[in-house]
């Protein structure tokens, strides 16, 4: 939709897979998590740093382009990979509940809500 009204603004989204980050220490502070969780987390997440990777691609890649999806090449840690692209899932069969029309409309609908009805986009 923003291409539509010929904006110059990209929409692209990231997954920082599972990083930690302060996030966890917060979030066992005000009772949100289990309290033996942080010992598992520290042999199956990567650091912030890491998780950080797949917005930094998304900002500064010359191949980024509105409607793509940066992800942990493993899921949950690993490179970054470009999950959707423009989009369509990268891998066919993949992605399905991100691309569906459904929620795509869900997410600009919210969007709006957060936003407000006409958001300004012409920065």
């Amino acid at each position: 939709q923003l291409q539509a009204r010929g904006s110059r603004v990209k929409s692209l989204a990231c997954d920082p897979g599972a990083s930690r980050t302060e996030l966890e220490n917060t979030s066992l502070k005000h009772g949100k998590l289990p309290t033996w969780l942080p010992g598992v987390n520290k042999f199956i997440t990567q650091s912030a740093a890491d998780g950080s990777s797949n917005i930094i691609l998304a900002c500064f890649s010359p191949e980024a382009e509105s409607g793509d999806l940066y992800m942990p090449s493993k899921v949950l840690t690993g490179p970054p990979k470009k999950s959707i692209s423009r989009g369509e899932p990268v891998k066919r069969g993949t992605e399905m509940l991100t691309t569906s029309a459904e929620n795509k409309d869900l997410a600009w609908r919210m969007s709006h809500v957060a936003l407000g009805p006409e958001p300004d986009f012409a920065w």
